[in-house]
Parts: structure tokens; sequence; C-alpha cells
């Protein structure tokens, strides 16, 4: 399953602690790459099947900010009003 985690500030103002040390700790933990993007929300973890109901528990429990690919079409695990409300702006300054 392709998984993008937003490493950067949207995940720091849901409530993570350190999201792109959280992004390479997961990798770490999984044995899997960090495929790094140009930016923060375009980091990709690749994780196997059998491993996402725990992962996605962790990226839960940290407040993480993530989408799995072809299956979310926005970020899933917001938290706050805030980070809410800055993601309907980016999406409506994207289309």
């Amino acid at each position: 399953m392709k998984v993008i985690i937003h490493a950067g500030h949207l995940s720091l103002d849901n409530g993570a602690v350190g999201p792109l040390s959280f992004l390479f700790d997961l990798a770490r933990a999984l044995q899997v790459p960090v495929h790094s993007g140009r930016c923060y929300g375009e980091d990709m973890l690749d994780i196997p099947e059998a491993d996402w109901p725990t992962t996605q528990e962790l990226l839960v429990e940290a407040r993480m900010l993530y989408k799995v690919e072809g299956v979310h079409r926005t970020w899933q695990n917001v938290q706050t009003d805030d980070v809410r409300s800055r993601i309907r702006a980016m999406e409506a300054w994207a289309a």
C-alpha cells in the first residue's frame, strides 16, 4: 500500500510531535524505504498490507496526516478545525 504521509507543518499543527522524525522512525520500524517527495505532503511509504492496521493505529495515535493512494483523496486523521480549514483552502487554491 502506498501511504502518503504529511511530515511537515500540517501534521505539526495537527498535534504531531516531530513529524519528520516520526516518518523516518516508522520506515525504519517497518523496514521500508522512505520515498521522499519534493515537499512536505509528498513523502510516501510502501507499506505491506499485513502491516497496515498497526501502521494506521500508529499514524492516528501520533496525530499524523496521511492518505492511502487510490483510496483517500483528502488527508485523513485531521484533528483540529484550523488544519481542516487550511486543507480546504489549499484544495480550493489547487482546483
